[in-house]
């Protein structure tokens, strides 16, 4: 996930949540290369829950 996003803050809110921000990257998966690609702004947030 890293290769095409930057980890820019790690926000902790409460114990056991921890809310990571991310900004995409500009870089094209090598498949893609040849294309021409365009951007359709972003998606809501999304929580992911993780128990350990």
């Amino acid at each position: 996930m890293l290769e095409y996003f930057d980890l820019v803050e790690i926000e902790r809110t409460t114990e056991n949540v921890l809310l990571l921000h991310l900004d995409e990257k500009r870089r094209k998966p090598t498949e893609h290369k040849k294309k021409q690609l365009v951007s359709k702004n972003f998606d809501e947030p999304v929580r992911i829950k993780k128990f350990l």
